[in-house]
């Protein structure tokens, strides 16, 4: 029996107890109970382990419903030319990279979101999926096992062009393949039997389209004289992808821009929406899309930034979880911010101070992102029966002092820079800031050398620009 205690406790159950000088027990990966700090320690005096104590705030594990992998990997490249980003690094995963790259990746990727509270986490392979072949995504879920944190691998056709191009290094030498829109489903099916439900359940897989209409610019909104007509090409696309998370038992995560979704319900059979599915971005929708969102119960999932009306989206009665969107070409995995910056970016575009208190931003990284993945019964919330991901921060910090109001604290002073304790299904996976499982050192060090090999073989150095000294505004002139 271990007691988790804290100075708060932050439950986010259906009551949203905040508990003063409150505790949790937990018996092998689950909590069994949630009170106060004396009732637990009466109920429960067979303890073999007590962590936390009044320096710290204990809450849910975060969950951050959406990410990608690769990009630990690539931060900063091409972050001075966001018009061609997506065109320089697509090609660069898909052609120049190794299993090696997406291993490291992996385990990158994991030791960042576990120092910012991250104990479940969205990974999107690439900027869009790459599904030629599954060792890279094998490779990169080992990453995040050798590490503990959970993680949901998303995988799925690629979209246009089709086939798609790729490329794999064999004996020093890049041999070329492209893979049609079956190969992509086939690849994809072999991951999910191959990975989803292991490690107990901590390794999840969800179908991961690029998008839900391939036919429209995959990477934002397109105008309405754009998205007319859903091509039979869409169709059998959209076919494809629910037939297979029918056949897997799996969920399904895509992106979606302005248009996507009215195409979409042109044929409500093969559209990409519904109860089992979340959608990332969403920029430019507007209100009658976002009511068709609403209609076919289908969640989503929002970064700082994008255009999208979350609070019409509250109002309506979808759930929305509040994400990174990974870690390139510019921000970090830190989820207490992102949620921070989803606030600012709608109090600053709308000149309104009043939309998602506290409260709601904590939900979104907590139980309404475990409700778009389709894990609420499981996580999100500190609840008896819930598996034990959680995380504690560090309150003996002059910018969390002093210590009321909790919630409003943990939302708009605390960052991951607070983590102190993470612990996943019932194992401490971060104490004292440090990884238990792995020394980072070496991890940290092998990909620095990896990273600069596999950019300089792809001729991407151009790409790490100069930081743009006196320049008021960024010319390359």
């Amino acid at each position: 029996m271990t007691i988790v205690c804290g100075r708060t406790v932050v439950t986010v159950d259906p009551e949203r107890r905040v508990i003063d000088d409150g505790a949790v027990a937990l018996e092998g990966d689950r909590i069994v109970a949630v009170g106060p700090r004396a009732q637990i320690e009466a109920a429960y005096p067979e303890v073999t382990e007590r962590i936390g104590g009044t320096d710290f705030a204990v809450l849910p594990g975060l969950i951050n419903a959406h990410g990608h992998a690769g990009h630990s990997m690539t931060k900063t490249l091409g972050a001075d030319r966001p018009d061609v980003w997506m065109d320089v690094v697509t090609p660069y995963y898909f052609t120049r990279t190794t299993e090696e790259f997406w291993y490291v990746d992996g385990l990158v990727a994991a030791l960042g979101r576990l120092g910012c509270g991250v104990t479940t986490s969205m990974s999107v392979l690439g900027s869009r999926p790459r599904a030629d072949v599954a060792d890279w995504a094998l490779a990169h879920a080992r990453g995040y096992a050798e590490v503990g944190v959970a993680d949901v691998v998303g995988l799925g056709p690629s979209g246009r062009p089709l086939p798609h191009p790729s490329a794999r290094l064999v004996d020093g030498e890049w041999r070329e393949s492209a893979s049609s829109l079956r190969d992509m489903i086939d690849v994809t099916e072999q991951v999910v039997q191959t990975l989803d439900g292991t490690r107990d359940g901590l390794t999840r897989v969800f179908v991961t389209p690029f998008t839900i209409v391939p036919s429209l610019y995959p990477s934002g909104p397109s105008t309405p004289h754009q998205a007319v007509r859903l091509t039979e090409e869409d169709r059998t696309h959209g076919a494809a992808v629910l037939d297979l998370a029918r056949r897997t038992g799996t969920r399904i995560h895509s992106d979606c821009f302005a248009g996507h979704v009215r195409l979409a319900m042109q044929d409500p059979d093969t559209a990409i929406l519904g109860p089992d599915v979340h959608l990332q971005h969403g920029v430019g929708l507007d209100a009658a899309e976002i009511r068709q969102l609403a209609e076919t119960g289908t969640f989503f999932s929002h970064a700082p930034g994008g255009l999208v009306d979350v609070p019409l989206m509250l109002s309506l009665g979808m759930v929305v979880a509040a994400t990174t969107d990974g870690c390139a070409p510019q921000r970090p995995y830190d989820l207490l911010l992102a949620a921070r910056g989803v606030r600012d970016a709608h109090v600053t575009r709308n000149r309104d101070p009043y939309p998602l208190p506290p409260g709601k931003l904590l939900e979104m990284v907590t139980i309404n992102a475990a409700r778009a993945m389709g894990m609420a019964d499981e996580i999100g919330s500190l609840e008896a029966g819930k598996r034990a991901d959680l995380v504690l921060l560090d309150l003996r910090a002059p910018h969390l002092t002093p210590w009321w109001t909790p919630v409003h604290r943990l939302m708009q002073q605390a960052s991951g820079r607070d983590v102190h304790t993470v612990l996943v299904a019932g194992e401490v996976v971060l104490a004292d800031r440090q990884p238990t499982r792995l020394d980072p050192g070496p991890v940290l060090d092998a990909a620095q050398r990896i990273a600069v090999e596999h950019v300089t073989r792809a001729g991407l150095l151009d790409h790490l620009g100069d930081p743009g000294w006196g320049q008021a505004r960024r010319v390359f002139a």
